[in-house]
């Protein structure tokens, strides 16, 4: 029945007829709310920009009109077979990205060693793993490089590396990260999907002070609260204050006391302020 009507508007010259704009102007939106500009729309329909912008907003100037409520068949058909594709600049969703390369500090990758394969600065590198969205050709790299080391643990060459490498891991842990096993490559972009077999946090332990205070002072860098820090470590908060403060560390106290409300209100004694905080 659609196509003998098809072939009968066809036969007419009736084919390219008016039709309804809402479903046209529905689908670029959801197409830009997904990250594509209209114009890159327009591109791939093969269509002019003077033809979707007025689609979409209508027509300014000296002779202003509302948005069309109606447009041919073949402007309709051709906005409707548009797919998401977007630009390699684009900002996406850095909940895979992130997911995807602390798996892979889980395993041993460290930052250094990451930021290197993607060609970033290593401050460049953190500052990802800590975005709410990230550059789509950064996000694709990413992508790459974790479905080529997933199932591969780094090899160290020297001393140094491997301390590195066991520093990634820990702080990994410390952090609640899933290694790649944990992940379904199918739910890794899902911001609401969990890891699978994987248990966040160690529980209580003691460190050296010296590996307790650079895991504090990490954990703050990462956005980190005093709040989670030692829940996350496994000590006491009390704990962390008099480490850092017999290592002479009053700078590192001060910052992880003032890192949340809570302990913002702490009215602990700060030696290197002279005062009660």
């Amino acid at each position: 029945m659609v196509q003998r009507e098809r072939t009968r508007l066809k036969l007419y010259g009736r084919y390219d007829a008016m039709v309804d704009a809402d479903l046209a102007r529905t689908h670029l939106r959801e197409l830009m709310a997904g990250g594509m500009g209209w114009k890159r729309v327009a591109r791939a329909a093969g269509l002019t920009g003077s033809t979707v912008y007025p689609i979409l907003y209508g027509r300014g100037g000296t002779d202003p009109r509302p948005p069309r409520k109606q447009v041919t068949r073949a402007v309709h058909e051709a906005i409707m077979a548009v797919q998401l594709d977007l630009a390699p600049g684009a900002l996406v969703d850095a909940i895979g990205t992130q997911r995807r390369l602390q798996a892979l500090m889980a395993i041993g990758w460290t930052g250094q060693r990451l930021a290197d394969r993607l060609g970033l600065t290593v401050a460049n590198f953190h500052t990802m793993v800590q975005a709410n969205q990230v550059i789509k050709r950064t996000a694709d790299a990413v992508v790459v490089l974790y479905d080529e080391l997933w199932d591969q643990t780094p090899t160290p060459t020297t001393g140094s590396e491997a301390g590195a490498i066991k520093r990634s891991q820990r702080r990994a842990k410390i952090a609640g990260w899933a290694p790649p096993i944990a992940w379904d490559d199918e739910l890794i972009d899902d911001p609401v999907a969990q890891p699978s077999g994987h248990m966040q946090g160690p529980g209580r332990r003691t460190l050296p002070r010296a590996v307790l205070l650079e895991d504090v002072e990490w954990l703050l860098s990462q956005g980190e609260g005093s709040a989670a820090i030692p829940a996350r470590l496994g000590v006491a908060a009390s704990t962390i204050e008099k480490a850092c403060h017999r290592a002479g560390r009053h700078d590192l106290a001060r910052r992880f006391r003032t890192s949340s409300p809570a302990h913002a209100r702490s009215q602990c004694s700060d030696p290197a302020m002279g005062r009660a905080s």
